[in-house]
């Protein structure tokens, strides 16, 4: 019987590799064609013979290579493929294309909404427990994250110059399986998720700083600056079915734990945004949705919370993905 998921990561020369050995070791799908492997051609059709097209095709034809792929996992547990340490490589982040869209849900955790809205509008201020009660009866809420911003597992995360008070968000990201207009609830599937990061400048909303976003750009700035985004290291892929809506995620600065929440305390699910999104444009099988994040962001605690520093080490550890580490550095001023 095969393993019920697989991993897949992309390294920085572009190619698709195969977690195999809880991830120690990986293949790559330039090899397995090479040696020949199970359904070689249909791999190399998908992603091309040396294993660097986008996922696209791989995800819409996932039911007729997902044998071939978990063939790979099996021949190189076996020994009759080659391998590689995954501890020497570089990774890039798991897109399934350099083009996809990516729809962030903001808000998303009932405590962390709360909390944060406590901290910016005051807490005297009842905009909280608005934003709350409103929440349901509004939809989802969130932005559009631009994928060329989203860099990949122990890549470094440069901030813009002049701003100090950066943001961690741990997140869980999943990646659609099906598109469709007017997708009923029960018809949305998922081809997989990885662990996200979404950093985010706070100096603004924190009134420090310059103000950088007012006007009609302010999420945008806020959140895709370079390197705004991180991703990885591996895209678990399962049935199309598999449960997301109850996955830990974990977020540590330097070593030291931020985050404890699950995607089982999200007010809407990834089904719910899925579904709601799909009235308005039709999806497309790699879309991406991160989830929001649990409480216990820096924002939360003021202008004196455990803001990122020059030098921090953030981890993002969601169960079967494994951990998503990212250097921060920041500029002071601009040169």
């Amino acid at each position: 019987m095969p393993v019920q998921t697989v991993r897949l990561g992309r390294i920085a020369d572009g190619r698709t590799i195969v977690a195999v050995d809880g991830a120690a070791r990986a293949v790559t799908v330039e090899a397995a064609i090479e040696h020949g492997a199970a359904g070689a051609d249909a791999l190399a059709s998908a992603l091309g013979r040396d294993g660097r097209r986008g996922w696209i095709t791989l995800i819409e034809q996932w039911p007729s290579l997902a044998d071939a792929v978990h063939g790979i996992v099996e021949a190189a547990e076996r020994d009759t493929l080659p391998t590689v340490a995954v501890a020497g490589l570089t990774f890039a982040p798991p897109l399934p294309s350099p083009s996809i869209r990516i729809f962030a849900l903001g808000g998303n955790f009932a405590k962390h909404l709360a909390d944060a809205s406590a901290t910016v509008y005051g807490a005297g201020s009842d905009m909280h427990v608005e934003l709350m009660q409103k929440r349901r009866e509004q939809g989802p809420w969130g932005f559009l994250t631009l994928p060329d911003t989203v860099v990949g597992h122990d890549a470094t995360v440069e901030t813009p110059a002049g701003l100090e008070k950066i943001d961690y968000e741990g997140e869980v990201a999943v990646i659609l399986g099906r598109g469709g207009r007017s997708l009923a609830h029960d018809d949305v599937r998922f081809w997989g998720y990885t662990a996200w990061n979404d950093f985010s400048l706070r100096d603004s909303a924190l009134g420090v700083g310059p103000a950088y976003d007012k006007g009609p750009m302010n999420w945008t700035l806020q959140k895709n600056f370079d390197s705004g985004s991180s991703a990885g290291p591996w895209v678990v892929v399962g049935d199309g079915r598999s449960d997301v809506d109850d996955l830990r995620i974990t977020l540590r600065v330097n070593d030291e734990t931020h985050q404890d929440g699950s995607t089982s305390d999200m007010i809407f699910t990834f089904a719910d945004t899925a579904e709601h999104l799909s009235h308005f444009l039709t999806l497309r099988p790699g879309d991406l949705i991160p989830s929001g994040t649990p409480a216990g962001t820096a924002l939360e605690s003021g202008v004196d919370g455990p803001f990122l520093h020059d030098g921090d080490v953030t981890e993002v550890e969601v169960a079967g993905v494994g951990v998503l580490r990212n250097l921060v550095r920041t500029r002071k001023e601009h040169a």
